[in-house]
């Protein structure tokens, strides 16, 4: 994952932000906190395939996320 959501409120994640592709061919796709199924060490497993993940749709991340 390369970014992550967190609700100011209660300092919960709330979604993982992945980026996909290239530099000239990016997308960032938000995946909701509660597909991640389990992490170890560095590794987030998700409960999502890769075909789920790639029909994510696509975001346009805050300036900041850039």
């Amino acid at each position: 994952m390369d970014e992550f959501v967190v609700d100011a409120s209660n300092g919960d994640v709330t979604q993982l932000i992945l980026r996909q592709g290239h530099l000239w061919a990016q997308r960032d796709a938000a995946i909701p906190a509660e597909q991640i199924a389990r992490i170890a060490g560095d590794t987030v497993y998700l409960s999502l395939d890769k075909q789920q993940v790639e029909d994510l749709p696509h975001i346009r991340p805050p300036m900041w996320l850039a």
